[in-house]
């Protein structure tokens, strides 16, 4: 082996920078998922008269807000156990922001709907 090549390798625990695209891929893909959930209540606020039942306006959002968690989650974690940390990582940090910002629609939406 050439001596010069060994001098140009990085250090054996060296960490890596995350690849920004696919990190941000997974938060795009959590965040559209929390969308996904919250359209019964956004079609609630900006219908006055929705004919969706209350059963789906608000059983729907939760229901599928547990299927993100786990979704998320565990694809996450198989994610990062399978080396694709970046997007393993961005599915976790988007749920986490894909959350709040599905809290912050829904109780404008319930608000809105509601007074």
């Amino acid at each position: 082996m050439d001596p010069s090549y060994a001098a140009h390798r990085a250090p054996a625990g060296a960490r890596r920078p995350l690849p920004t695209a696919r990190t941000l891929g997974g938060v795009g893909l959590a965040c559209a998922a929390h969308l996904v959930t919250v359209l019964p209540l956004l079609l609630l606020f900006l219908t006055e008269d929705s004919p969706a039942s209350a059963g789906f306006v608000f059983g729907f959002p939760l229901v599928g807000q547990l299927a993100v968690l786990v979704g998320c989650v565990v694809g996450g974690a198989v994610l990062i156990a399978r080396r694709d940390v970046a997007l393993g990582v961005g599915l976790l940090i988007g749920w986490l922001v894909g959350l709040v910002l599905a809290l912050a629609v829904s109780g404008a939406a319930l608000v809105g709907a509601y007074g």
